[in-house]
């Protein structure tokens, strides 16, 4: 057996509490009367389109972030080619939603002018987000996805040399005492057999809570 919540498609709820394994519940090795676990309510999520105004179309690609003025990069996210569609994890409260520095605020730019768009949270259902952008005067010809860092910057990235050694990145996603131990052991093993630096990390929403 599974116990979660059912709750509305904008939250992301996490359990925080439990002795047991939530997503494999043996009611069998179970001798409390009552299975018991605490969630938290983590995030909202803000949905929206983002759309070039000019064509008519999705930006696929380009680059959004949210924060608040004193931390204005909190969360970041890349909009994709379905319709634009675009996600970000927010709480209530007001938020500042603006291009990604980089590539994205260099060839777009807001329609109405502004840096950013102000995004009010007064509830626990976050609004839908529907964002105009246009290239900005002279870059009608660039495409998003082809611009290098020579195009923006004026200077090439570093060549990368035979003495600099590959890092190698992991990232797990396991539910259950049992898949965690396997997850364990395998970066136990890498820790000691491998040459190379490396790092791991696993998906907090999918690790069990006791």
């Amino acid at each position: 057996m599974t116990l979660a919540l059912d709750t509305p498609e904008a939250w992301v709820v996490q359990p925080t509490i439990s002795r047991h394994d939530l997503d494999n519940i043996r009611l069998a090795d179970i001798s409390d009367p009552t299975v018991y676990a605490q969630f938290r309510l983590e995030h909202i999520i803000i949905q929206g389109g983002c759309f070039d105004a000019s064509a008519h179309s999705p930006v696929p690609g380009l680059e959004l972030v949210i924060g608040t003025v004193s931390e204005p990069d909190i969360h970041d996210t890349t909009v994709m080619a379905n319709l634009g569609y675009y996600q970000l994890k927010a709480k209530p409260g007001v938020w500042l939603l603006r291009l990604a520095d980089g590539r994205a605020s260099w060839l777009y730019e807001n329609v109405d002018g502004s840096s950013h768009k102000v995004v009010e949270i007064s509830n626990y259902y976050a609004p839908y987000i529907a964002w105009p952008v246009r290239k900005q005067p002279g870059k009608q010809h660039y495409r998003l996805l082809e611009l290098t860092d020579k195009q923006i910057y004026g200077n090439e990235v570093a060549p990368r040399t035979e003495q600099q050694d590959d890092v190698i990145h992991i990232f797990s996603m396991a539910s259950g005492h049992l898949y965690e131990r396997f997850l364990k052991v395998r970066s136990h093993r890498y820790i000691c057999n491998e040459r190379n630096e490396g790092t791991s990390a696993a998906l907090l929403t999918c690790l069990t809570r006791s």
